[in-house]
């Protein structure tokens, strides 16, 4: 009989931020289906940009899942996505009923 899987925590610092920043877009996600759909892609954008901040601060060998790339593209792009991300959801107007 096959035994249950362990669960572990994270080993490294940027193992435990990206967790936190896959919470917080989750809950983006889920405030966005079920309630203000602009506040959720905030929150979203908001999460997204405290990663960006975490890479730049954590180095390379402890940054763990929340590495792809270069420490500057990986912020960069998460950076860049969040800013757009809020300026589409302060500009689209709303659409009538």
């Amino acid at each position: 009989m096959a035994r249950p899987t362990e669960v572990t925590r994270p080993r490294t610092l940027g193992g435990m931020v990206y967790l936190g920043v896959l919470t917080g877009a989750l809950a983006g996600v889920v405030v966005a289906a079920l309630g203000p759909w602009r506040f959720g892609v905030v929150v979203l954008a908001l999460s997204m940009l405290l990663g960006a901040a975490a890479r730049l601060m954590i180095t390379d060998a402890s940054a763990g899942m929340l590495k792809v790339r270069n420490r500057y593209l990986d912020a960069a792009v998460l950076a860049i996505l969040a800013v757009v991300m809020i300026f589409l959801a302060a500009t689209i107007p709303d659409q009538p009923r």
